[in-house]
């Protein structure tokens, strides 16, 4: 719990991005002349409802917005 609680406080301090950063990198990607599209293959099996939920909630909160996400169900 302790070695948790450190790496929480370690994300906080040098891993999390500020609304000031997220407009700065928001405004940068606005000035691409040809932003580059990120594609995002996701495999799934079986996977539990929750898990694919979070997959999918990460993706959409992502700065950059071009990108395609594609599942593909074995």
């Amino acid at each position: 719990e302790a070695k948790q609680q450190d790496y929480i406080h370690w994300i906080h301090a040098h891993d999390t991005l500020s609304d000031a950063d997220k407009a700065a990198i928001a405004k940068h990607i606005h000035t691409f002349k040809k932003p580059p599209e990120i594609s995002i293959l996701m495999p799934v099996y079986n996977t539990p409802e929750a898990h694919l939920r979070a997959s999918i909630e990460s993706v959409l909160s992502q700065i950059y917005p071009h990108w395609e996400l594609c599942i593909a169900d074995d």
